[in-house]
């Protein structure tokens, strides 16, 4: 099954939590931001979307988007 490759860009609190700004991660084909929230809690303990969190997909909230977080995940 082909994979989607994602960049995830984190800011001042998550560097903190992750050691990184930025991490490059594949998802199998179809996954979503749901799948995104899970890798994020099992990796870091990081749960988002989060009330103090702002979670942005290609610049939008997550909740900009009419399937929340059932985006589906699209290369890059």
């Amino acid at each position: 099954m082909e994979k989607i490759g994602i960049t995830i860009k984190y800011l001042v609190n998550f560097i903190d939590k992750t050691g990184k700004k930025l991490e490059k991660i594949d998802f199998e084909q179809g996954a979503d931001l749901t799948d995104v929230s899970g890798w994020l809690l099992k990796t870091y303990g990081l749960q988002v979307p989060g009330e103090d969190v702002m979670c942005l997909l290609n610049g939008h909230s997550w909740n900009h988007y009419s399937e929340g977080d059932k985006r589906e995940l699209e290369n890059g």
